[in-house]
């Protein structure tokens, strides 16, 4: 019984070791500050042609276009855009010189023809939606778990018949 009970406190001897063996200040210098978080821009896709540039963003429920002059990259103003496919169909307003906005609630993955029209030039561009991220890629079945099983089966397993084989050795018995 006694090697049980040293054999407990030797595997459980982790759980106690936590923190460290110091009087509780240092003698190092200050630790470097913490970093500036960056803030993640939203996923952005892109079209060119020989006239215009354009750069989708998501923002929310809303598409958010910045359309610009491909040769010279000035702001594209007061153009009509019309953008149909992907299951998205519509006009995008102008918010400011060059940036334009759209309704997204409805929209689903593939191509997409984004037609632009100005007061002496029209054009049609090409972009293909990406598909949404799967959270399938991260989430764990039960095969995982079931693994985790064993490896823990068979730890404890290992641990009754080190156990066994000490108190075996010791008084020369099966217990």
């Amino acid at each position: 019984m006694k090697s049980v009970l040293v054999l407990v406190a030797f595997l459980s001897f982790s759980a106690w070791a936590g923190g460290d063996a110091s009087d509780g200040h240092s003698h190092a210098t200050d630790p470097p500050p913490a970093p500036i978080p960056v803030p993640v821009a939203a996923p952005r896709i892109t079209a060119v042609s020989e006239e215009f540039e354009v750069v989708m963003a998501l923002d929310g429920q809303q598409w958010v276009l910045y359309l610009d002059q491909f040769s010279s990259n000035q702001p594209v103003v007061g153009a009509k855009i019309e953008i149909e496919g992907g299951g998205l169909k519509g006009m995008a307003t102008e918010l400011s010189p060059g940036v334009y906005r759209m309704d997204a609630s409805s929209l689903a993955t593939g191509p997409l023809t984004i037609a632009i029209e100005t007061v002496d030039r029209a054009d049609l561009l090409s972009i293909v939606l990406p598909s949404p991220p799967s959270d399938s890629e991260h989430s764990h079945g039960w095969q995982f778990w079931w693994g985790w099983g064993w490896g823990w089966a068979a730890m404890i397993a290992v641990g009754v018949l080190v156990l066994i084989a000490m108190m075996r050795r010791r008084t020369g018995r099966i217990v």
